[in-house]
């Protein structure tokens, strides 16, 4: 199935609607109550007005057009909160990493991604997994994900060595690992003198 992506706008409020209160998607929901038309309306005109938030429709790329699944990526301070739902009819596809891929391609520079999952949805952990999410912090209810998208060949290639180095140190050198990554996107000059001196060294 070959697929397209648009901002989402003010035409897209029953789409957002209908998948943020059904069943399932309550179900996954940090917030698990069913939303009123009126307080969503307010909340999807105030995130597709806020022109630092990034929300996205993705949809057939057929004569329909017809719309599968929503992403928002909303700012927050230094950091973007992902979220992604799919509607009811195209789930158990196998289209979650191809969606959300897809919308992460959108970013045009660098960027510090967040995702809270629930640890009973099983199905986004493994998403946000097998998109190279790191584990950030693991609570009793939750589980937060942390990606830094990166639009920068050498610091990609800088990220390469660190999750060959991470491969290697499973067991207690995540943390150190996930703290350079910050560290190299945010300071990538300083960084790269001191990650040189490691890998040659170490």
């Amino acid at each position: 199935m070959k697929l397209k992506i648009r901002k989402a706008n003010s035409q897209d409020i029953k789409f957002f609607y209908k998948i943020r209160n059904d069943k399932l998607s309550i179900k996954n929901s940090i917030n698990s109550d069913v939303i009123k038309y009126s307080d969503h309306a307010k909340w999807f005109h105030n995130k597709i007005k806020n022109l630092q938030n990034k929300v996205f429709v993705i949809y057939k790329d057929s004569i329909s057009k017809e719309r599968i699944s929503y992403v928002r990526f909303e700012k927050y301070n230094l950091f973007y909160k992902v979220s992604l739902a799919i509607h009811k009819k195209y789930r158990k596809q196998n289209l979650s990493l191809y969606v959300l891929n897809l919308a992460e391609q959108k970013f045009k520079k660098n960027a510090l991604l967040l995702a809270e999952v629930k640890n009973t949805n099983i199905a986004s952990y493994k998403l946000f997994k097998n998109s190279n999410y790191c584990v950030l912090k693991k609570l009793k209810n939750l589980t937060i994900f942390v990606k830094i998208l990166n639009k920068d060949k050498q610091i990609s290639n800088y990220l390469k060595i660190i999750d060959q180095i991470e491969s290697i140190r499973k067991v207690n050198n995540i943390n150190w690992m996930n703290i350079l990554r910050i560290a190299i996107n945010h300071a990538p000059q300083e960084t790269s003198k001191v990650f040189k001196k490691i890998s040659f060294s170490d």
